[in-house]
């Protein structure tokens, strides 16, 4: 590694204050760039890299420094000192937003490369859980997950989206999402925020029937609260109207999802926040069913 970036600021990124780990991330991001610049300045690309290709650095195109700093980032998302989750992460977003030049799919490999259980030790699995799902909304908050008109169109005209980087990262945030109970909720929450990026059309056609395979020949009595809630948000940007399962003379089948939805306490858990808006989006159309979804509830208390 050479001395151009100070390596306290990777300590500064696991700091408990906000403010000082932001600055380290931007200011870890501008000498980045400083030596960056001066690496395009020697280093001639006598190749184009495969696209499809999961090394890091394949043509040199990145410099040492950056690579070092990527893969120290990837690692310290599973740290559990202080705020070095949120600092890394921060630093990885910032990375993968001021260098177009790094391809994405190669520092998701990483991540998954690199936040492996290696140890049967419950800890180790919750530190490199909790770092994937970091890892997974760096990449989506960078914007590397979203999809242009091009990409857009070329997907719609495949028969499948299972080579889609974001398809491989909802997949991840699926597994994630059903392998514990403690990552459930915010793994659902990642995976919700993401499906909203995607094309409207595009979703319809490939992700809403991957998303409902999870579900398929599932009772609404064996459902988690983190399945409900992403069964609604897959079924509101399907469809313009209220799901027959919210419909209030419905209400005995929405119990025991709601009723584990508890165990988020004293927080109230997502699923009620995608409920509400479920029941109260065609508010401005006069056909509001939250009042009759509470005076049912109130009846035949959850």
């Amino acid at each position: 590694m050479a001395a151009t970036v100070d390596l306290d600021l990777f300590w500064q990124l696991s700091s408990a204050d906000d403010k000082v780990r932001s600055n380290a991330a931007v200011v870890l991001t501008e000498a980045l760039q400083k030596v960056q610049a001066e690496h395009n300045v020697t280093h001639v690309n006598a190749k184009s890299a495969d696209s499809d290709s999961d090394e890091l650095n394949p043509d040199g195109d990145l410099c040492d420094d950056l690579v070092y700093t990527i893969k120290r980032l990837v690692r310290g998302l599973a740290s559990s000192r202080e705020g070095a989750r949120h600092g890394f992460s921060l630093a990885l977003t910032l990375a993968l937003r001021t260098f177009p030049v790094m391809r994405a799919k190669p520092v998701f490999a990483l991540i998954l490369e690199l936040l492996q259980v290696k140890a049967e030790s419950k800890q180790e699995e919750k530190e490199c859980g909790f770092g994937r799902l970091f890892g997974c909304m760096a990449l989506f908050q960078s914007g590397r997950l979203q999809f242009s008109k091009e990409e857009s169109a070329r997907a719609e005209s495949e028969s499948s989206c299972e080579q889609v980087l974001c398809w491989k990262v909802m997949e991840e945030l699926l597994r994630l999402m059903k392998s514990k109970s403690f990552m459930a909720e915010a793994a659902t929450h990642s995976l919700i925020l993401i499906m909203k990026a995607v094309p409207k059309e595009l979703f319809r056609k490939h992700f809403a029937p991957f998303l409902r395979s999870q579900w398929k020949g599932t009772a609404m009595s064996d459902m988690g609260p983190e399945m409900l809630d992403l069964m609604l948000n897959t079924d509101m940007r399907c469809v313009d109207t209220c799901p027959s399962y919210v419909q209030p003379r419905n209400i005995k089948q929405l119990v025991e999802p709601l009723k584990f939805s508890t165990s988020a306490h004293p927080r109230i858990h997502h699923v009620w926040e995608s409920l509400i808006f479920v029941l109260t989006r065609e508010e401005s159309k006069g056909d509001c069913l939250f009042p009759d979804f509470s005076a049912d509830a109130r009846r035949k208390p959850l």
